[in-house]
């Protein structure tokens, strides 16, 4: 199945577009090095974007686009590759490396009090920290919104959830038990009626954000669109009721194309871990 809007994209198109995010990726240091070589005599700051590669998000795109015009294997080996070929660096990096290791379960994501941990004994790689703040609860918050989907994915998360339903994470402070509990990634996961509205919103708001990409038609038709035309969180939580709750699916009724297409595309990818060798 493919992604709505996508059926007069060509197949050369197509393909040189990847290419393209593909080729992006792989130069991505390269230039970052060049450019560090221009500002040799400025001293830049530890960790500032000039230091950190774009080229995870350049592999994202590939995937999403072989993802979109259902190049299902195309898709999963550029993840896979992303898995082994990229050390992510930002807070963000790492929780769109997680998310998608994830889906095609080369990671698994494990949340405690003090930050989350990817681990990637699949990959025989080491694992990845990530600490959270100490000092900005609503910081905190955002970040664990963003590890959710992944750490469901994965399997370990939902001992956690049952804690944060009920109100009590030990060692968390009560600031950001509140803030997860009403996060709409939190509800998309537990087993309430609360579900199906959460699960219902992330769904609008994908079709929203498609429909807005599409619209500025020069983007859209040259196939880069302003935006992710795959929501990631949105698929990661759907593979996770795909693996562990499958029920789910039957209670609710997509309301929209770019709906059907997710949940389609979440059944497809949960069964990819043993199909997958690294």
């Amino acid at each position: 199945m493919r992604l709505p809007g996508t059926e007069r994209w060509s197949d050369e198109g197509i393909r040189g577009q990847i290419v393209f995010e593909m080729t992006f990726a792989k130069a991505a240091p390269s230039l970052l090095q060049v450019i560090g070589a221009a500002d040799r005599d400025r001293e830049l700051e530890r960790g500032s974007p000039r230091q950190v590669s774009e080229s995870i998000f350049a592999l994202g795109r590939a995937a999403e686009l072989a993802f979109a015009t259902e190049q299902l294997q195309r898709g999963v080996s550029i993840c896979a590759h992303m898995m082994i070929s990229e050390s992510p660096k930002t807070p963000m990096q790492i929780a769109f490396y997680a998310t998608v290791g994830a889906i095609i379960g080369a990671v698994q994501v494990h949340l405690n009090p003090r930050g989350a941990v990817i681990e990637r004994q699949p990959l025989h790689l080491e694992d990845i920290p990530l600490a959270w703040p100490h000092d900005d609860s609503a910081h905190v918050v955002t970040l664990m919104r963003h590890f959710l989907p992944a750490a469901a994915a994965s399997g370990p998360l939902f001992e956690m959830i049952r804690d944060v339903v009920a109100g009590e994470l030990v060692g968390v402070k009560p600031q950001v038990v509140a803030g997860l509990g009403a996060s709409i990634e939190l509800q998309a996961l537990i087993g309430d009626p609360r579900q199906l509205q959460a699960i219902e919103a992330m769904e609008q708001n994908y079709a929203t954000r498609l429909s807005l990409m599409r619209n500025d038609s020069f983007h859209w038709e040259s196939m880069q669109p302003n935006g992710a035309i795959i929501d990631w969180s949105l698929l990661c939580v759907w593979v996770a009721i795909s693996r562990f709750s499958g029920s789910v699916a039957d209670k609710i009724m997509p309301r929209s194309e770019a709906a059907v297409f997710v949940r389609w595309l979440a059944r497809e990818l949960s069964s990819v871990p043993g199909q997958i060798k690294f």
